[in-house]
């Protein structure tokens, strides 16, 4: 079963089985991840110009491979996996770089596309990190910040 936005939580609670099992990879260390969300920040013109709108980037760890803007997060990340997608990538070793809250939909999508982790200036939800655990994926919360939080798979 596929699902996405509200409709994969709800399918996550019903089926957590639904939750892909990628290979385990940590995300890069601190300070190479606040440089990652730096050059996330600098790429985002539509953000520079209104304040209001939220960016996505695929990274291999050492650059970001694609990059995309929306007024949601949702489409931001849509875009960024459609992109490496479109251009035959393998994202199963890359990690997702969000300007917002890690929400549990988020975190869904990016375990069904098997990526490595998401990191994030925020915080993930409870329910993210649950969804997280289970497909083996890494949450970093606060990734910015001189004591990221790590959330890491059991």
């Amino acid at each position: 079963m596929l699902a996405s936005g509200c409709g994969a939580v709800s399918t996550f609670l019903a089926d957590p089985s639904t939750v892909q099992h990628g290979v385990y990879l940590p995300p890069p260390e601190p300070r190479q991840l606040r440089a990652l969300l730096k050059s996330l920040f600098q790429r985002g013109e539509r953000y520079r110009d209104t304040g209001g709108i939220h960016a996505a980037a695929l990274t291999d760890g050492t650059r970001l491979v694609s990059h995309a803007e929306d007024i949601g997060r949702h489409n931001a990340v849509d875009k960024v996996i459609g992109i490496a997608l479109l251009e035959r990538r393998a994202i199963t070793t890359m990690g997702l770089l969000v300007t917002g809250r890690i929400s549990a939909e988020l975190a869904f999508k990016a375990s069904r596309a098997s990526l490595a982790y998401i990191a994030t200036p925020s915080v993930p939800s409870s329910l993210a990190g649950d969804i997280a655990k289970r497909s083996g994926m890494t949450l970093v919360g606060r990734a910015v910040s001189g004591t990221p939080d790590y959330h890491r798979p059991e």
